[in-house]
């Protein structure tokens, strides 16, 4: 698809900073992306729905403890 916007315009939003966020880092051109200071592969492969959401909500992975209190709020 070419651009025919005005002279240095970028198509989409390429390059361009929609939001900014403390809990998630994109760096597209790496192909990375980091929640609350995890890489979200590591997160994929390591921790769970509930440890996620919990990572998200509270900004660091839940202990035993409070993954199980999680889980009793969730039923």
């Amino acid at each position: 698809m070419q651009n025919k916007g005005p002279e240095g315009a970028k198509a989409g939003l390429e390059g361009i900073v929609a939001a900014k966020t403390a809990i998630c880092y994109i760096d597209g051109l790496e192909g990375r992306m980091i929640y609350g200071g995890y890489d979200i592969h590591d997160l994929a492969a390591h921790a769970n729905f509930e440890e996620t959401a919990y990572l998200l909500w509270h900004g660091a992975l839940p202990t035993q403890a409070q993954l199980d209190s999680l889980n009793i709020d969730l039923v």
